[in-house]
């Protein structure tokens, strides 16, 4: 599974999705797909935030390059 190098500090709603929903569809739908949507959930976490530093700017555009890179594995499979 593909990682960013968001560090997170406690149990947010959105590090209970990864934990929970990923692994659950890890196996019924293609790799890329899973990497696609762990993407976009983390490029919508770090944009939630209030402040948004340097780092965290970083941080958004790997996850936005990270779904870039599998989008296309919906049209593929025709979603």
């Amino acid at each position: 599974m593909c990682r960013t190098t968001l560090h997170y500090r406690s149990l947010s709603p959105h590090l209970i999705t990864k934990q929970v929903y990923l692994p659950a569809i890890e196996g019924h739908v293609p790799d890329k797909m899973v990497y696609a949507i762990q993407s976009f959930l983390e490029f919508c976490y770090i944009a939630w935030w209030d402040v948004i530093t340097e780092k965290i700017l970083s941080d958004l555009e790997d996850a936005l390059a990270h779904f870039c890179k599998y989008q296309a594995v919906f049209q593929e499979e025709g979603i």
